[in-house]
């Protein structure tokens, strides 16, 4: 019977510490997302992404924490990715017609 008392606190304050983590998880993942921007990161400031001259933004889209620009200019067109979580531009692709 002593081992059954035992074993019932211990399980009891398993219980009550795993629910402590749990909260302050959830805590630290609120807190942490109060200086977010929109995708989920820091706020990085300006991020300058060069272009072709009389080049054009043809389209913008964000998934994955990415921002990724379509980019029309003489030479053809450029996918350019950005992380936003840094800002950092993580590069590009040129789309050339296939031989």
């Amino acid at each position: 019977m002593q081992g059954l008392k035992a074993l019932v606190i211990v399980m009891g304050v398993m219980i009550v510490a795993g629910v402590v983590v749990i909260g302050v998880t959830i805590y630290n993942r609120l807190s942490g997302m109060a200086g977010a921007d929109a995708g989920g990161g820091q706020a990085f400031g300006e991020v300058v992404l060069p272009v072709p001259p009389d080049s054009r933004v043809v389209s913008t889209h964000v998934t994955e924490g990415r921002l990724i620009a379509v980019i029309d200019s003489r030479d053809g067109q450029r996918i350019a990715v950005v992380d936003l979580r840094t800002g950092e531009p993580l590069g590009t692709v040129k789309l050339v017609p296939a031989p």
